[in-house]
């Protein structure tokens, strides 16, 4: 059976993880991570945030969710990371999106975190503090972190 997560291995190495994906998650994060934003962009947008996105914004701006997730199935699920996600505020003027939620991965136990679209807030602080452990709204990646998690392993 072929992998679900990279779709390019067979078997599992007792953790579900497939040879590929066992791979991938001895990387660097930095290298997954550098890989992962080159793919983000208005193009994985959907709803609402397609419409609210500020011309300026980073290729990172409403990828928070994606870019979370890929990185999940890709490194942070074998190396022990949840998924997190706070409610923030757009600021005034955003009507539907006044306030939102931003994903990010924590490793509970140490409490390190790893937030690779920060850069979308562009130096607002986010109140860490009240992060919630979550799931992912699919169990495997989905269509929008494929096309993420697909154009990664074809760099790396």
């Amino acid at each position: 059976m072929v992998c679900p997560t990279c779709r390019r291995g067979n078997g599992t190495d007792g953790d579900g993880n497939c040879p590929v994906c066992a791979k991938y998650a001895r990387l660097k994060p930095s290298k997954i991570i550098t890989a992962i934003r080159a793919e983000l962009g208005p193009h994985l947008l959907k709803g609402k945030y397609k419409k609210l996105r500020p011309a300026d914004a980073t290729p990172s701006w409403g990828c928070c969710y994606v870019a979370s997730e890929a990185l999940y199935h890709l490194w942070g699920k074998a190396n022990g990371y949840t998924a997190m996600r706070l409610r923030y505020g757009l600021g005034p003027g955003n009507g539907e999106l006044s306030g939102g939620m931003h994903w990010f991965l924590e490793q509970r136990a140490s409490g390190l975190q790893v937030d690779i679209t920060a850069d979308q807030f562009r130096g607002a602080p986010l109140d860490y503090e009240n992060a919630i452990p979550t799931g992912f709204l699919t169990k495997k990646p989905s269509k929008r972190a494929m096309l993420v998690i697909q154009g990664v392993l074809s760099k790396i």
